[in-house]
């Protein structure tokens, strides 16, 4: 038998060779490895058979050597590339395409508060569906809130003393009775959202009243979404050791917790010297004739015993109140209604 030429003999040769090599063969070229969680230094260089020094100084590392995933490190030229495992090559085969990257979530758009649906047809403002649950919105900053003031523990005293705060963001604890007096009013007019003008005011050297209950967190002004604030003001006026003031020329009604009830109506505008008079219409700007003796003519700007002289200092507050038209359902003969035009009448709840 003739015997086989050499090249296929040095073929044969080579074959028997390379089954002998083992697997994890002596890199000849430059490598790399991606770092993943649980690595270190140590474990890549051990796993590599070289050392961590060299590791270290391939890629400019310095102690303490931290890594984090996703790094990648040039490996020593006489590194060993272990050969992958059955498991690494199945999570590799199994790893999805790479994607693009999802763009990213737009913020979800601001949305009002939802509408207060806590009441109900009956009587002539309504059931609240949910008796002492109050609805309060701050007309300054739209913020809103809902409060349980069945109990009020420290709690709910404390989330009314933060949305109750004056537009500096200053806050002062309001007195629990004030609370109740809103429960009493939400559940009187069918559980509406109580609009907050102004409650706690820090006292400030130019206001009217020398020591208003505001500076100390026992008043409020506010109006009733949806009621006129007539109906606000004679509700108010029936609540015992309250004051109430009505202030025709602007947007809210005085609330106040007192010893004695008090009532006064100011007819002033932000800006204006506090106007007492009565309810039909403004007092008469009449001067003072020479010789006239000082009680024939009332001076309005002398307060009610116990009122709040408080107009421009609630504009000082909520600067929106300056600009803020009464509503004309609550203008009673005022004469100077047409350089003031109203706001369009609030809707009146079915009877």
């Amino acid at each position: 038998m003739a015997a086989p030429p050499l090249a296929l003999r040095l073929a044969a040769v080579l074959a028997a060779v390379l089954l002998v090599v083992p697997a994890s063969a002596q890199a000849t070229g430059p490598h790399y490895y991606t770092v993943v969680n649980g690595d270190t230094l140590w474990s890549i260089a051990q796993r590599h058979h070289v050392t961590a020094p060299e590791l270290a100084d391939r890629n400019h590392l310095t102690a303490p050597f931290a890594l984090r995933r996703g790094m990648r490190l040039r490996l020593p030229s006489r590194a060993v590339i272990p050969p992958p495992t059955p498991a690494a090559s199945a999570a590799t085969a199994a790893r999805p395409a790479p994607t693009a990257p999802a763009p990213a979530a737009r913020p979800a758009p601001v949305r009002p508060p939802a509408e207060n649906t806590n009441h109900r047809a009956g009587g002539r403002w309504g059931r609240p569906s949910r008796p002492g649950i109050v609805h309060l919105s701050r007309v300054a900053d739209s913020e809103s809130i809902v409060l349980d003031l069945r109990r009020i523990g420290p709690v709910t005293r404390q989330r009314a003393r933060s949305f109750l705060r004056a537009s500096s963001g200053q806050s002062h604890p309001i007195d629990p009775r004030l609370l109740r007096l809103l429960a009493i009013v939400s559940d009187h007019f069918g559980g509406r959202t109580l609009e907050v003008i102004s409650a706690f005011r820090p006292r400030r050297r130019r206001q009217y009243t020398a020591h208003s209950k505001h500076n100390i967190g026992h008043a409020i002004d506010f109006r009733v979404a949806g009621v006129p604030n007539r109906a606000v003001r004679d509700f108010c006026r029936t609540l015992p050791a309250t004051g109430c003031g009505y202030y025709p020329r602007s947007v809210f009604v005085h609330m106040d917790t007192r010893d004695e009830s008090t009532t006064w109506v100011d007819w002033s505008r932000p800006g204006e010297r506090p106007r007492y008079g009565s309810e039909s219409r403004p007092p008469p700007e009449r001067r003072r004739q020479q010789g006239e003796h000082p009680a024939a003519t009332p001076d309005p700007s002398v307060p009610p015993v116990g009122a709040e002289e408080e107009v421009d200092d609630v504009a000082d507050d909520t600067p929106a109140v300056r600009t803020a038209p009464a509503p004309s359902h609550d203008d009673h003969d005022d004469h100077d209604r047409g350089t003031h035009p109203a706001a369009p009448e609030a809707p009146t709840p079915a009877s």
